[in-house]
C-alpha cells in the first residue's frame, strides 16, 4: 500500500496470480488524509510487482475507522499510521527538570489520526513530581502538550480522554 504521506501495511502482503488474474480481498491499514467528495483524487493506492513487471491501483479514499485509541509521541518519535505500533523512531533521554513537548493524537485501531474528534485529555505520569499540564482540550484530533520531568530515571507519561474513559490511553514510550 503507499500514500501520499508513506508506505502503508497490507495484508496479504503477497499474492499468487492464477493465469494472470488474482481474486480477493485486501485490506488497507493506512488511511489517507483526503475526505471523499466530488472531484476528489484520492491519496492512496496499491502496487503490485513480480520481478520486473508492476501495476498500480487507481487512487482511492481510505477514511480512518472510529475512534478508539490514543497515541502519545515523545521526542526523538515519529506517528506512523498504520503501523503495527504506530509510532517509530527511539524516546530521547530527557533532562529532569526541563520542559519537552509530547504529541498526542486521536486514532483508530490502527493507529491512523481521526481528526474529526474534539475532547480533552488528562495527564499522568509515573513521575509523582512531574509538571503536567491540566485537562486540556484537544481539537482536530492532534495536541502538543508541555512537559516537564522533575525525577531522574525512566518515566512515561499517560494520556487519556477526560469526557470518554471508554477511549484507550496512549502510554508513552520509557522516557
Amino acid at each position: 500500500q503507499h500514500t501520499d504521506y508513506g508506505p502503508g501495511r497490507i495484508e496479504p502482503e503477497t499474492i499468487r496470480f492464477e493465469a494472470g488474474k488474482w481474486k480477493g480481498n485486501l485490506q488497507i491499514f493506512r488511511a489517507g488524509k483526503k475526505v471523499r467528495g466530488p472531484g476528489v483524487t484520492g491519496d492512496v493506492w496499491v502496487r503490485v510487482n513480480d520481478s520486473n513487471i508492476f501495476g498500480e491501483s487507481n487512487r482511492f479514499v481510505a477514511l480512518p475507522r472510529p475512534y478508539s485509541k490514543i497515541i502519545t509521541i515523545v521526542p526523538g518519535q515519529e506517528h506512523v499510521p498504520g503501523s503495527i505500533t504506530g509510532k517509530s523512531g527511539i524516546a530521547l533521554d530527557q533532562q529532569a527538570n526541563g520542559q519537552f513537548n509530547i504529541d498526542i493524537y486521536t486514532t483508530d485501531q490502527y493507529w491512523n489520526q481521526v481528526s474529526t474528534v474534539n475532547t480533552s485529555i488528562n495527564f499522568t505520569s509515573t513521575d509523582g513530581a512531574a509538571i503536567l499540564p491540566g485537562t486540556t482540550p484537544l481539537s482536530g484530533g492532534h495536541l502538543i502538550a508541555p512537559i516537564t520531568l522533575m525525577t531522574n530515571g525512566i518515566q512515561t507519561v499517560t494520556a487519556s480522554d477526560a469526557t470518554n474513559p471508554s477511549i484507550s490511553p496512549g502510554i508513552s514510550s520509557p522516557i
